[in-house]
């Protein structure tokens, strides 16, 4: 699959992704959110952490909403020092920032954005990339930010889903529910 990074109408990047979840970009070419451009016009926006998540969510929510969902360049990752805190304690110790140069780079874009609404993965690396994100944001002057919890839903088997993902496999309007429920 290939993904193109748009920016102002004129591609800029390119992700590939293959069969194995394998990802890969262009080279040299500049780091932007994906699906930047729905920005425009809009005073809310979701921040995901893939591609898939932007297409799951305008599954549920519809390419006309109110939202704008965009997603991180290179997902979310974590070191092994941080991960081994979080599994014994539940909170994230951040060792190494994660280079968030693409988001900050992108702040005039954010002016008439009221509302970031963080809806990635519920896992450490996503609550790193979360944490990260909401540090920046809570800088800016006259910004919400909230997140969607996506494992209060869960799977048949008992299982809590952990992205957007996983809640369009337990139902398509599960996603838009997640998105109303969020916290501030």
């Amino acid at each position: 699959f290939a993904f193109p990074y748009i920016m102002d109408g004129a591609a800029v990047n390119c992700q590939y992704r293959d069969s194995w979840k394998n990802f890969s970009m262009e080279r040299d070419a500049d780091k932007i959110m994906y699906n930047i451009d729905s920005v425009k016009g809009k005073s809310k926006v979701i921040i995901t952490e893939g591609m898939i998540d932007v297409a799951s969510i305008y599954t549920d929510l519809g390419i006309e909403s109110e939202w704008a969902v965009i997603s991180v360049p290179n997902g979310a990752t974590i070191t092994d020092a941080e991960k081994e805190v979080f599994e014994k304690t539940g909170d994230i110790e951040v060792f190494n920032e994660i280079n968030l140069d693409y988001f900050t780079s992108l702040i005039e874009r954010f002016s008439k954005i009221e509302e970031f609404c963080f809806a990635g993965d519920v896992d450490a690396a996503g609550i790193k990339l979360r944490k990260s994100i909401q540090r920046i944001v809570s800088a800016l002057p006259d910004k919400l930010f909230s997140v969607v919890n996506w494992s209060s839903v869960k799977f048949e088997d008992g299982k809590s889903c952990k992205d957007s993902n996983d809640v369009l496999k337990v139902g398509p309007t599960m996603i838009k529910s997640c998105i109303e429920r969020r916290k501030f």
